[in-house]
């Protein structure tokens, strides 16, 4: 940029920063032992001001070098997954201690190996209704590709109007899954962006992608071999499948005979953790709070019932997933985060509610 358009660029953040971003800097989380040896900022971006749209997200600044080391957007899947996904279960710099859970507030600890020792990442709450996403219109809960992609675009250029000392640092978008799908959208549509778009410029990179969904078709048709492999399915399973099914879509296959045997390779996937086949099959969601944060109900009114009424899972269960559930809906949690109250109700790690139209 001249110095003209750097002026003209800071008159813009300047004039336009209060209608779009609310943020705050946390040095303390509930359940986390002392200061927290990293910046964090949680915060919300306008995206729609008439229907009060607006995303949310988790940033946290490399430990190394903010001011040259690069800046990472990652998006998780589902689509309906909370970015804190990334932030806490996954390459973020926070993990959770399963072995001392008492049914309260779980503890968290640094992640020694997270990828926020090297890089700055923002972590979204993508789409609208996601985590703590929300939209006072419920149209907003309504989405697909082309225009998630945009809202995603639109986000990061909001975020830049009021981080625009990262407007110089190396940009990678980057996702997982149903995220990893996106970010190659996104990194297209900020390419497109930066050749004949309005400022800012983002200084894209590349971008990352983690297990991405490629699409039914070829990710169902794959699964058959790949369990078989493993060594989830017989042989006469895997033979009855290939031979039956030759040339058949396995998420709607035409032949009965085939559509038989993919009933009874999903009956064996019905039993395992398809995520993790050597861990329990268990559910992230704890009973006691559905009892706890009932509809119509806040979880302030509800904060001192739920910390003296614990429901402790199985053992076998207890894992990052479920105590995010846990963590996550906990009031003093939300009022550390800042989470305006009256936006959002219980909490899920993952929303299969939350409505994605999938372009295929």
């Amino acid at each position: 940029m001249t110095a003209a358009e750097l002026k003209l660029f800071f008159l813009l953040f300047y004039s336009l920063w209060p209608y779009y971003l609310v943020a705050v800097n946390i040095s303390h989380l509930p359940g986390f032992n002392g200061e927290l040896p990293f910046r964090l900022e949680t915060g919300y971006v306008t995206m729609d001001e008439e229907t009060g749209a607006e995303l949310f997200y988790y940033f946290v600044e490399s430990e190394r070098n903010p001011n040259e080391d690069p800046l990472l957007l990652w998006l998780i899947g589902g689509p309906g997954c909370s970015g804190f996904n990334g932030l806490a279960l996954d390459m973020g710099p926070l993990r959770f201690k399963a072995d001392d859970f008492d049914g309260k507030l779980p503890t968290i600890v640094a992640n020694p190996y997270a990828w926020t020792k090297l890089a700055s990442m923002i972590f979204l709450d993508w789409p609208i209704g996601t985590g703590f996403s929300y939209s006072r219109n419920h149209k907003d809960y309504f989405t697909d590709d082309v225009h998630a992609k945009k809202l995603i675009y639109g986000f990061l250029k909001k975020w830049f109007l009021d981080h625009p000392h990262f407007l110089s640092n190396p940009f990678y978008m980057g996702g997982e899954s149903y995220g990893g799908k996106m970010a190659t959208l996104v990194a297209h549509e900020i390419v497109e962006g930066n050749e004949g778009g309005p400022q800012p410029l983002v200084n894209i990179k590349g971008y990352l992608v983690g297990n991405a969904i490629t699409g039914d078709k070829v990710d169902k048709n794959s699964q058959v071999p790949h369990a078989y492999g493993l060594g989830i399915i017989p042989k006469e399973i895997y033979k009855l499948i290939t031979k039956g099914c030759v040339g058949e879509d396995y998420v709607k296959p035409q032949n009965a005979a085939c559509a038989a045997h993919l009933n009874v390779f999903n009956d064996y996937l019905s039993e395992i953790n398809i995520y993790s086949i050597l861990d329990p099959k268990c559910s992230d969601e704890p009973s006691s709070l559905e009892e706890i944060v009932g509809a119509g109900r806040s979880l302030e009114e509800n904060s001192a019932q739920s910390l003296a009424q614990p429901s402790i899972p199985d053992t076998s269960c207890i894992n990052g997933d479920l105590l995010a559930n846990y963590w996550a809906n906990n009031h003093l949690v939300r009022k550390a985060l800042q989470i305006k109250e009256g936006t959002r109700g219980r909490w899920h790690r993952c929303d299969s509610n939350v409505y994605c139209d999938v372009l295929k």
